[in-house]
């Protein structure tokens, strides 16, 4: 099975897909999260198709004639082809399974195909005005950056992470979009809000700090606030919080339902070169070890943490904190071209 040639059609009918998102694990958010790593390029198409099966979950026993079902969803991918750069050809699949009978269906419930055109197709963003040059900020795993946008704002992005923007900020609104995490200094300008897409979400800001969180292998974004006043809204409900420091907005991709809170600040501690476990299990070691480090552990055999692990590291090496970890799993370990062998 290449899932590199997938489009989003054939995502909605792939059942590995479809249970990942709705009944994820450490396993499947592991494979996918690697496999986000090695194609980057598939970001879009996993965001949108996630979204799409999470929709299905509001009413899965409609069922639509064959022919309304197909000329929804042809309209959906005509429209998304011409949002595209460049032509990609599209390969659908008949007859129609449940699945993509009941994503028709759920469009229909939550609007209509009109109201999903508009968001998903039509809605303005940054690459809306074609006079503007765009351009992107994409960091690989084992790959932190910070820098200033031609506003003045400050950015943080961290690994596994990209950033699409304007150049040059033009218009009503200052207008970026992001995959992963970055923290923002946003420059104030009551004149021009600040606005970030991530998915579902949209943060809109005048000047403050906060840390967006919107990875496409996770089930939820977050939004922190550390200085200053955010509106986050949920596009998907019509629906928006204002947060305050020290609160967070939690949107949850599976249920599509935005929720307020207050967040720990180890929650944001990236941002200080800092990685903090809680109680971690051996899988969920490995995933951020892999992305902070941008490498690759290879297994030889499975690993257990009786009580999960708990520790703090800041600006450390990766070879000294293999260190620690291989005394209390009781294993050995080597780095190699970019590998962690584990033994």
């Amino acid at each position: 099975m290449n899932y590199s040639e997938y489009h989003i059609n054939d995502f909605l009918t792939d059942e590995f897909f479809v249970s990942w998102v709705r009944e994820p694990n450490e396993e499947t958010n592991h494979f996918w999260s690697k496999w986000l790593v090695n194609h980057p390029e598939k970001a879009k198409d996993i965001r949108k198709a996630r979204h799409l099966v999470s929709l299905i979950q509001y009413k899965r026993n409609i069922e639509l004639e064959d022919s309304m079902y197909t000329g929804m969803f042809e309209e959906i991918m005509k429209a998304e082809k011409r949002q595209q750069e460049k032509p990609i050809s599209r390969h659908f699949k008949f007859p129609f399974s449940t699945w993509m009978k009941g994503l028709a269906a759920s469009l229909l419930i939550m609007g209509g195909l009109s109201y999903y055109l508009f968001f998903f197709v039509f809605q303005p963003g940054p690459h809306s005005d074609t006079a503007v040059k765009i351009i992107e900020k994409d960091n690989p795993f084992g790959v932190k950056t910070s820098f200033s946008l031609s506003d003045g704002t400050k950015v943080k992005l961290n690994s596994g992470s990209k950033l699409r923007l304007p150049e040059t900020f033009t218009g009503a609104t200052r207008e970026v979009e992001l995959i992963g995490e970055a923290f923002f200094e946003v420059k104030r300008d009551t004149a021009h809000p600040f606005i970030i897409k991530s998915g579902n979400i949209s943060t809109l800001v005048l000047g403050t700090s906060f840390n967006i969180k919107a990875f496409p292998w996770e089930n939820s974004i977050k939004v922190s606030v550390v200085t200053g006043e955010v509106r986050v809204e949920n596009q998907t409900k019509n629906e928006a919080i204002t947060l305050l420091p020290g609160e967070q907005a939690k949107f949850d991709i599976s249920s599509l339902s935005l929720k307020k809170g207050w967040f720990e600040s180890d929650e944001i501690s990236w941002i200080d070169g800092k990685i903090i476990f809680k109680a971690a299990t051996f899988p969920q070691i490995i995933d951020k070890l892999e992305q902070w480090y941008g490498v690759e552990f290879i297994l030889e055999r499975e690993i257990k943490l009786k009580k999960g692990f708990t520790s703090e590291y800041q600006n450390e090496s990766l070879d000294h904190l293999l260190e620690g970890l291989s005394f209390i799993g009781k294993f050995e370990f080597e780095i190699k071209d970019k590998k962690v062998y584990i033994r």
